[in-house]
């Protein structure tokens, strides 16, 4: 609880200690099922840190502790990690093939709550903008629903980046203001970082390069560089760069 408290507050690396230091103490209780949910959280937070290579080696080794205990609805979880670290390294068909093998764990077991989480991923690996879009509404229709919520901000953040990598401005604002609305006007930093982040982006894809935004831009580059958020720094510079022509 407390590494989500901290992921939240956008202490990546507080948050890493925490969940490293439960990895050590729940191998020498032999808890396995508690072994393999740390390190799945400690891989989600190396990819948004740019540790691709030790987030593989924590996400491999948690899925090898879930097969063990035949634990299969937990591949839900791995499939989805493994989704983000596949993104991460530029391969696409195989984040659809994880996202796949999420969704059949989903539908065999009948277990639906992670699955906005998923939906946010898949608008990264969509095919064209109608296949976004469709993702972006099915996680609407859950949250309307009054389901999904505990994965909120995984689904906004993998969406907005859907959505940066596709150049639709307007989805990008309308996600922050929606993640915004839902965070509360004084949300955590990790959520506040998010929206500010999108909405900003989104100014500057629309055309607005004004000293304001571009001080925005640099302020929030520093805070991705102090937080460890190295993976969310590239949409910045690309947004630097194209106001310094």
């Amino acid at each position: 609880m407390q590494a989500d408290i901290l992921l939240y507050m956008n202490d990546l690396q507080g948050a890493l200690e925490c969940y490293e230091s439960v990895i050590e103490g729940v191998k020498e209780l032999g808890d396995k099922r508690a072994e393999f949910l740390a390190r799945g959280a400690v891989a989600w937070v190396y990819i948004q840190m740019g540790g691709l290579d030790e987030a593989r080696e924590h996400i491999h080794r948690a899925r090898e502790r879930i097969i063990e205990m035949d634990a299969r609805r937990f591949l839900m979880n791995n499939n989805t990690v493994l989704a983000n670290l596949a993104l991460a390294e530029g391969d696409q068909e195989r984040a659809r093939k994880h996202l796949d093998e999420a969704e059949d764990v989903s539908q065999t077991l009948g277990i639906a709550w992670l699955k906005p989480w998923r939906l946010g991923v898949r608008t990264q690996v969509a095919r064209n903008d109608a296949e976004r879009l469709e993702a972006i509404a099915s996680a609407e229709a859950i949250f309307a629903a009054g389901e999904g919520n505990y994965v909120r901000l995984e689904f906004y953040d993998n969406a907005i980046e859907g959505c940066i990598a596709a150049q639709d401005w307007d989805t990008v604002d309308r996600l922050a203001k929606a993640c915004e609305e839902f965070f509360g006007p004084k949300p955590l930093e990790g959520a506040r970082f998010v929206v500010e982040r999108a909405r900003t982006l989104a100014a500057v894809g629309n055309g607005k390069c004004d000293p304001e935004t571009l001080e925005i831009l640099r302020r929030l580059r520093k805070e991705a560089e102090s937080a460890k958020r190295l993976a969310s720094i590239p949409p910045i510079d690309a947004a630097l760069a194209s106001c310094s022509h």
